[in-house]
């Protein structure tokens, strides 16, 4: 993407097990995952999808195997998973995600 001159926003990468459940407590505008989180597993992305780059940052996560979150209602999101999935404990327990 920096080679193109974008330069996205990264607005949410990891994300604790704490985190979560906290969000689960106060979604804000976009859906939480009912199980673990794919950002527990650091192996998800939010991108601040306002910027006017980001069609280029969507068809770059694509074209590298990323499902894009907007398909769904969370159009910040990509994750290297398949929708509708969530990572396993010992995914979680390797990256600190528990």
């Amino acid at each position: 993407m920096n080679a193109l001159g974008v330069k996205p926003t990264i607005t949410k990468g990891f994300r604790t097990a704490a985190e979560q459940q906290a969000l689960r407590k106060n979604p804000g505008n976009y859906p939480v995952a009912k199980g673990a989180s794919w950002h527990q597993a650091a192996q998800a992305v939010d991108f601040d999808h306002y910027d006017r780059n980001f069609p280029i940052i969507h068809a770059i996560m694509a074209k590298h195997g990323f499902v894009w979150g907007g398909g769904y209602g969370d159009p910040v999101h990509f994750q290297l998973a398949p929708k509708g999935t969530n990572p396993d404990s010992s995914l979680l327990d390797k990256v600190g995600g528990n």
